[in-house]
């Protein structure tokens, strides 16, 4: 009598969800199988802190092969991904962050994609030809990068967070530079004049800058409190000015606009390489992105002259036709096929 067999593919599948499990969960937390067929997702992950679950979720996609050959760059092309299953991680990503991992079933070395809405923003072009995903990996920390790169997706902001606080940064760009000249321009002990402006700096900067919190601030205190403007303007009295002035913010606003503005070059990198999705899904982003025109040089004193100069070298009124031209599909052929299950 001949009873139901299972398939190569999900065997395979079987056995990368247990490599998972055992390399991944007992540092991370819990990792749920899709109970239905889900298109383009295998798991949803929840973060445990000190055995506790946490209500954060992430969505994670699987893919597998018995042996994956690395670049000489370190990292790990799958291909054959379907631009309908980039655009579905797209949509996900709305909702909550998105991890995708390749299994090597031979060594079970695990690769991790981790930015993968990025990724396939930047791979969607409206054609027909599968794409490519890349997956990183380290020579020395082989167990330990899944792990790194899964508790930086719990920790990154959501897509919608960073879009909105990009787009709050664009549009108040210009009084965060006008804010940076008036802290060495003002006499000292002259009060703030715009305290609004100096939170909303603060309040964007936490979010696009969560990766360089340590760096920026390097003590205890100064990382659990500077987001606040509660916390300077008590420093600012401490320090016996007697009100929130342009020279108790001086030290931070100097840390954090030019810390800022190269996060907001990085960003328009992104935006721009995935020009196709975002002007079929978010055209007035796109059109912000590409028509604010960012500072290069981000020395003090550069930043402070740029004040002066920033409507003159602006790219109004260009950004619709840039839009329109970014929103026609790009007809190729099929590539980037591979051995991936």
């Amino acid at each position: 009598m001949d009873l139901p067999r299972s398939t190569k593919q999900q065997e395979a599948e079987a056995t990368s969800f247990d490599i998972l499990r055992y390399k991944l969960a007992k540092h991370i937390g819990i990792f749920r199988s899709q109970t239905e067929s889900d298109y383009g997702i295998d798991f949803e992950i929840e973060l445990k802190i000190n055995g506790r679950v946490t209500g954060r979720l992430l969505k994670a996609q699987v893919k597998s092969s018995k042996k994956f050959k690395p670049r000489k760059d370190g990292l790990v092309a799958v291909g054959g991904i379907k631009q309908s299953t980039l655009a579905y991680w797209c949509e996900i990503s709305q909702q909550t962050n998105v991890i995708a991992y390749a299994v090597d079933l031979e060594s079970e070395i695990i690769y991790s994609a981790s930015n993968l809405f990025w990724q396939a923003t930047k791979l969607l072009d409206g054609g027909d030809a599968s794409k490519s995903v890349e997956f990183v990996q380290h020579e020395r920390l082989k167990d330990e990068m899944p792990v790194i790169l899964t508790l930086l997706a719990f920790s990154q902001p959501t897509v919608p967070t960073l879009i909105n606080s990009h787009r709050s940064a664009l549009r108040n760009l210009k009084q965060y530079l006008a804010l940076l000249d008036a802290a060495y321009q003002y006499d000292a002990g002259s009060p703030l004049h715009d305290p609004d402006h100096f939170a909303e700096l603060l309040e964007v900067c936490e979010v696009l800058l969560w990766r360089q919190l340590d760096k920026l601030f390097p003590t205890k205190e100064e990382r659990k409190y500077w987001a606040d403007i509660s916390y300077w303007d008590q420093r600012a009295m401490e320090d016996g000015w007697g009100e929130l002035c342009y020279d108790a913010i001086k030290p931070v606003v100097a840390k954090l606009v030019p810390a800022l503005i190269a996060e907001l070059q990085k960003l328009e990198r992104r935006v721009l390489a995935g020009k196709y999705y975002w002007a079929n899904s978010n055209a007035r982003y796109l059109k912000l992105v590409y028509e604010t025109t960012l500072p290069e040089d981000l020395d003090i004193e550069s930043l402070r002259d740029l004040t002066y100069e920033f409507d003159a070298l602006q790219k109004s009124g260009l950004g619709d036709y840039f839009v329109q031209q970014a929103r026609q599909p790009h007809r190729s052929s099929r590539h980037g096929k591979s051995a991936a299950k």
